[in-house]
């Protein structure tokens, strides 16, 4: 026993060890500029490597049961403590923080790809093999819905989008709940989600639409499948729309795994065990027909194995730990360093508690698992740039995130006294959230000046285009894209002629330093 308690004691240290270790290397990093990113990485790969191993040697002592976030005691002990929060008031709740915080998307319109969509929409043209390679039908749906819908259709759309992302964060918590969170640690991966910074490209270009309402049905199928009495048809339905929306869906089953192994480890009920079979079947079936009509089943091309899991690990968590663009990185740096460095202290004092046998060790792997089956289906895609350009890929992964961040948060409360633990858990919230309300805003604002820089081609780019007979356009400079924000890498033909014919006329179309030039293409 003796030697038993100095084993746990040297795991533990070193696992401290590591911890601060990688802090010093965050505080290196942020505070010293053109300093590398791949110490930080080499850093956490340790610190979360040394860890993992100390609790896998640190086993339960004997005549422990197993803790976690199954366990009774973490349930029923006070009013705020108690697991699930009713849907609907929390749907209200998350919308309206939604809302508060994305109004000023309500009036940045159309942009690149939308034109392009909305035209497929008004048309009910929904399948575009040809043009995309893609077949995404859902989109084109959904908008051909809103179009039919009074008012302005772009206000009505970004509404949409808005509002679907609140609907997002309330299921998130549904999903907490599932895990076994507590309310409290639920609620607060709802307001993690909703206010996670670095999501603008999916919220307010209406393209990222693709992304939103694809995990709004993942995430539906994933909490009907993985209830108490799952809802099997229902589960089946949604991954179903939800494929028809855009192909990562095609992870649904290993969601709903991983929240079901999260929870109950391999004690699965017969009921579940049907319920993963047929959503099984839905992907199987989606990726046959893939198969039968020609059309590739993968996005992964993997020609080094190794290299390929240290850039998943590494792409996908450190976009999630800092999704902000590189330009508020560097002016808000003691911020980006305190979300590090709190994560860090998080996940450091996780380790140093838990021990083999811990549920809430199972629910964290789960989550964390959960991001980088996010990014796995389109990994070959997956580049988030230094303006947050294709952030729109981490939307589904952050919601695995933001749990896993509220299931840490609850780990730490847990040693204080139970009445305080929900204000504790809510400041740990406030920390991870509210300094990087800025970061939205300065992204909202790109979105916003690439709406200017639309305008501004729409209104003096139409006649000229029209002189040349233009119906093909190449842009340039500030017409592609302004600070990451797309203004029409594609759908300038829908937008300055509202037409596509069989005519090819190539122009390009070019504004750099207030100057606009359309000419033929030679």
């Amino acid at each position: 026993m003796i030697l038993n308690r100095s084993v746990d004691r040297v795991l533990a240290w070193v696992t401290l060890a590591a911890a601060a270790y990688t802090a010093a290397t965050l505080v290196r990093y942020y505070l010293s500029p053109g300093a590398p990113r791949f110490p930080v990485e080499s850093a956490f790969f340790i610190f979360v490597g040394v860890g993992v191993l100390g609790v896998l040697l640190r086993g339960s002592q004997p005549g422990d049961p197993e803790r976690g976030a199954a366990d009774p005691e973490r349930v029923g002990l006070h009013p705020a403590e108690r697991v699930g929060l009713p849907l609907v008031p929390l749907v209200g709740a998350m919308v309206a923080v939604a809302l508060a915080v994305y109004a000023p998307a309500l009036q940045i319109g159309l942009l690149s790809d939308d034109f392009v969509i909305a035209r497929w929409a008004e048309r009910l043209e929904l399948v575009h093999l040809g043009d995309t390679g893609f077949v995404r039908p859902g989109v084109p749906l959904f908008w051909g819905m809103l179009q039919r819908l009074p008012g302005d259709f772009a206000i009505t759309a970004h509404a949409a989008n808005i509002v679907l992302h609140g609907v997002n964060a309330a299921l998130v918590s549904t999903l907490a709940g599932r895990l076994g969170l507590r309310r409290t640690e639920a609620f607060a991966a709802a307001a993690l989600f909703v206010l996670f910074a670095g999501l603008s490209e999916a919220i307010a270009w209406l393209a990222g639409v693709q992304d939103v309402l694809m995990t709004t049905f993942v995430l539906a199928a994933v909490a009907l499948a993985t209830a108490d009495e799952p809802r099997i048809a229902g589960a089946v339905a949604a991954s179903a729309a939800a494929l028809a929306v855009k192909e990562t869906a095609i992870v649904i089953p290993v969601l709903s795994a991983l929240i079901m192994w999260g929870r109950d480890g391999l004690r699965v009920s017969r009921r579940k065990q049907i319920a993963l079979v047929a959503l099984a079947a839905v992907s199987a079936i989606y990726v046959a027909a893939r198969a039968a009509t020609g059309l590739p089943s993968s996005f992964l091309d993997v020609a080094d194995w190794r290299y390929f899991v240290k850039q998943l690990l590494a792409n996908a968590f450190a976009t999630a730990g800092a999704p902000w663009t590189v330009d508020w990185g560097r002016t808000h740096a003691w911020f980006a360093l305190m979300r590090a460095v709190s994560i860090v202290a998080l996940v450091g004092a996780a380790f140093f508690r838990w021990r083999r046998g811990d549920a809430t060790f199972r629910a964290a792997a789960a989550c964390a698992a959960w991001v980088l089956a996010g990014v796995l289906p389109v990994f070959s895609l997956f580049y988030v740039g230094p303006q947050l350009e294709g952030a729109r890929y981490v939307y589904l992964p952050a919601a695995g995130f933001t749990i896993l961040l509220a299931l840490l948060m609850g780990l730490a409360a847990n040693r204080l006294a139970i009445r305080v633990r929900p204000a504790a858990i809510g400041l740990m919230t406030a920390v991870l959230t509210v300094p990087f309300l800025t970061a939205i805003t300065s992204d909202l604002r790109r979105w916003e000046r690439a709406a200017a820089v639309r305008g501004e081609i729409l209104e003096r780019a139409g006649d000229q285009a029209q002189r040349w007979g233009c119906t093909t356009f190449t842009p340039e400079g500030a017409a592609d894209s302004v600070s990451g924000a797309y203004v029409f890498r594609h759908g300038l033909a829908e937008a300055l002629l509202g037409r596509s014919d069989d005519r090819s006329v190539p122009c390009r179309v070019a504004l750099t330093g207030g100057e606009l030039r359309v000419e033929r293409e030679r």
